[in-house]
């Protein structure tokens, strides 16, 4: 009877080691579970879910299986959920590039490549940075309208097939999508502070930007109805011929015949008079059906065009 407390002891010694081994096991089950679930990258598919988020909640479902499993179970698929909304990106989706300036109505700088100047198709505005030309009605409110619309923006820059990639001075050339508003050039003719240009051939938005100049044109806005030409005056109706009395009968002796007399030589045939030229300005100015051919530095007429024929005069280089 002495050594029983002795035997019981080495007993339970015997039972603590072999529960430590048991614990050791599940506790390094579930690190290596959680190692995978967080070292396993997130993978997209198509549909935009993750594989990642799936790897996740199986260590998950895995390391808590000792607790609850209707609550273990609602909460992976949830998170799951979550995160496969997060992480899809959308398709078709177009890069965004922030816009540095805004050059004028129909020019804009944008973060490609460092910075890179972008002509929008399909509008023309009126002219406010122009060396060879005064700023034109209409210039200064389109870039205002065109700032409004595009400063501190970000804007898809969506290329033509049916147009070149660059101009003649190296710009881009390509449509602005603005996220939220639409496309920048089809806003800026509907509110008339730009038409319609078509330069070479045409383009794919053409019906649309069509549509909206005629829209603009009717209800009169922007440069429709703040820069119109003013109609030139209708010149004055002939005056009517003054009434001339009948020559009186002649006697009725008659007069004798007189002598016949040579023929006159034929008188030629006047030259033509060189075609009218169109009103214009004052002194100096001058067009080219006047000056044709003209390459030289030249001023162009404030407004731009007197029934329309543009006016400008030479000045030195």
């Amino acid at each position: 009877m002495r050594d029983l407390p002795r035997y019981g002891v080495v007993v339970a010694g015997v039972l603590a080691l072999a529960l430590t081994g048991c614990g050791a096991s599940e506790t390094t089950s579930e690190s290596a579970g959680a190692e995978a679930a967080v070292t396993s990258p997130d993978v997209q598919d198509e549909g935009g879910e993750s594989a990642g988020s799936d790897a996740k909640d199986a260590a998950k479902s895995s390391s808590s299986a000792a607790g609850d499993d209707d609550s273990t179970s609602e909460t992976s698929a949830s998170e799951g959920a979550g995160a496969g909304k997060g992480s899809a990106k959308p398709r078709g989706s177009k890069t965004l590039y922030r816009v540095i300036r805004v050059v004028d109505g129909d020019t804009v700088k944008v973060n490609i490549n460092g910075g890179e100047s972008v002509r929008v198709i399909g509008i023309d505005t009126p002219e406010t940075v122009d060396p060879d030309q005064p700023v034109q009605c209409g210039g200064p409110e389109a870039t205002a309208a065109a700032k409004k619309l595009l400063s501190g923006k970000s804007v898809a820059v969506v290329f033509d097939e049916s147009q070149g990639r660059r101009d003649k001075y190296d710009r881009l050339l390509a449509y602005l999508d603005v996220p939220g508003s639409g496309d920048f050039g089809e806003d800026m003719i509907r509110s008339g502070h730009a038409e319609e240009y078509t330069y070479d051939a045409a383009y794919e938005r053409k019906p649309t930007y069509l549509a909206a100049e005629q829209s603009a044109r009717s209800a009169g806005k922007g440069t429709w109805g703040s820069c119109q030409e003013e109609p030139a005056p209708a010149a004055p109706e002939p005056a009517e011929p003054a009434y001339t009395p009948p020559p009186p009968p002649p006697p009725s002796t008659p007069a004798p015949a007189p002598a016949p007399t040579p023929a006159p030589a034929p008188t030629p045939a006047p030259a033509p008079a060189p075609p009218a030229a169109p009103a214009g300005p004052g002194p100096g100015w001058t067009n080219d059906a006047l000056t044709p051919g003209y390459t030289g530095c030249r001023q162009g007429y404030p407004g731009g065009r007197i029934n329309g024929v543009y006016w400008w005069k030479p000045i030195p280089c």
